[in-house]
């Protein structure tokens, strides 16, 4: 009898990563340079009502409250150009207009143009 494969140490790292970025965030965002969402994962359907599929090529600002609209636009041009956010309060688009706190870091991507990973 075989005896189960371990995961490959690419699938380990992945799997740390993960959890590493879940324990100290609920939703994690991945957004281009003109604010769309290019990934999704987390807690989207209980904190926002959607699954994270559904949001991709939605702007980014649609997971966030309104009224701070302008504070996150804010936010995407600092990290856009700073490469990093300071942990920034804002609210999430849920009907209790939900404390959280924004971080964020640009990454390049496949082709080489930056993504905003929030």
């Amino acid at each position: 009898m075989n005896a189960p494969r371990p995961p490959d140490r690419l699938q380990q790292d992945r799997e740390r990563f993960l959890a590493f970025a879940f324990a100290g965030a609920d939703l994690l965002l991945e957004a281009t340079l003109d604010g769309r969402i290019a990934f999704a994962a987390g807690a989207f359907r209980s904190r926002l009502g959607c699954e994270p599929a559904s949001l991709l090529g939605r702007p980014a600002a649609a997971a966030v409250a309104a009224e701070d609209g302008a504070a996150f636009a804010t936010c995407l041009a600092l990290l856009a150009a700073r490469g990093r956010i300071a942990p920034t309060a804002l609210r999430l688009a849920d009907a209790a207009r939900t404390p959280a706190v924004l971080c964020g870091l640009a990454r390049p991507g496949p082709d080489g143009a930056p993504l905003l990973c929030l």
